[in-house]
């Protein structure tokens, strides 16, 4: 990967960032796990909203660290499932 696509925005991997499959993404059958955290011992849930991560990594690529129009805790996405 080249340095032009990469963007390092110095924060931990998160394991509620709504960018993070489910411990049975893709799974057949659907009760088989595919994903599992190594650091913590536990079941990945299928996150439905932004997390505290998602949310301060917008602010910094949109620069919009304190004027945003995000309410840290009330942004969900509608997702079917």
């Amino acid at each position: 990967m080249e340095d032009e696509f990469f963007m390092d925005l110095n924060t931990s991997y998160d394991l509620k960032s709504i960018m993070q499959y489910n411990s049975y993404a893709f799974a057949i059958p659907e009760d088989k796990l595919t994903i599992v955290s190594k650091s913590e011992p536990q079941i990945i849930p299928k996150n439905i909203q932004l997390s505290a991560i998602d949310i301060k990594e917008i602010r910094m690529l949109y620069n919009c660290e304190s004027n945003c129009d995000l309410k840290d805790s009330y942004i969900y996405l509608k997702i079917s499932i």
